[in-house]
């Protein structure tokens, strides 16, 4: 079926998300000849041009900037995986939303994303291309009982985090802070 033909990344426009490494990644794949797309949800940040000016080369790229709540969950019901090669993420916010939604999700292994996705989620080096590359190819071929396993097991894990515990542990590092 077609409704699941498609790899998306939700986040600012950024240098640090990779989205550069992203875009090359998934043209790396081949898998646009397939019928394959990859759909970016997000607004303008630092690097955006650049980013911008890549997509436009690259078959099978979209740039949605904002979209709706009501699309925003379309799509995270409707993609093959949430793929999120971010260079550096203090916490991330949009892996915990993806694997919230029970997104087959697709990270990297640096900063934040392994202490959230712990072992729901496919790790990939942010640094190589080929490795990216390789986790979409990875989740592309997932077998339909493996990617159900994947998905119930991102949103079982999604749980673990609470805003509650969130605002606790901002609180914490607020108020710990040295105050001179």
């Amino acid at each position: 079926s077609s409704w699941d033909k498609f790899f998306l990344f939700v986040g600012s426009l950024e240098k640090r998300k990779n989205l550069t490494g992203l875009i090359r990644a998934f043209e790396r794949t081949s898998l646009a000849n397939e019928g394959y797309s990859l759909k970016i949800v997000g607004m303008d940040g630092n690097g955006a041009g650049e980013i911008r000016e890549l997509s436009r080369k690259v078959i099978g790229v979209e740039l949605l900037g904002f979209v709706d709540e009501k699309t925003l969950v379309e799509l995270y019901a409707n993609c093959r995986a949430f793929v999120y090669p971010s260079f550096w993420e203090g916490f991330g916010m949009p892996l915990l939303e993806a694997m919230a939604h029970s997104c087959v999700c697709v990270s990297t292994e640096t900063g934040a994303s392994p202490e959230v996705g712990g072992d729901a989620v496919l790790y990939v080096d942010p640094c190589s291309i080929d490795s990216i590359a390789a986790g979409i190819l990875t989740v592309e071929r997932m077998s339909l009982s493996v990617r159900k396993i994947m998905k119930d097991h991102a949103l079982k894990r999604s749980k673990l985090f609470t805003f509650e515990q969130y605002y606790t542990k901002l609180k914490e590092t607020i108020f710990n802070r040295n105050m001179c």
